[in-house]
């Protein structure tokens, strides 16, 4: 419980990949290490993986590619299968 409190805590606050060690990617995914099944971890890890893919097409938008190619990539990294990042 505590975990997930902070990751939610970490998400709410935009700690999405950073810092390392206590950003809401990594809380929530030790949460699912231990739970796989964890509902409340799933859909945080979910709001992660969108935060950053809305990061990455500001980033696109605003021409800074490189940017948008490393959010694309920590997004896939989180979630293989999204398919918002087949159109980014």
């Amino acid at each position: 419980v505590q975990a997930l409190q902070q990751a939610d805590a970490a998400l709410a606050a935009g700690a999405l990949l950073a810092p390392p060690g206590n950003n809401a990617a990594e809380l929530y995914q030790r949460v699912l290490a231990q739970d796989p099944q964890n509902a409340r971890a799933r859909s945080g890890l979910d709001r992660v993986v969108n935060g950053v893919l809305t990061n990455a097409e500001q980033a696109i938008l605003a021409g800074q590619l490189d940017n948008a190619a490393r959010s694309v990539e920590a997004a896939r990294a989180l979630q293989p299968d999204n398919v918002r990042i087949a159109f980014l």
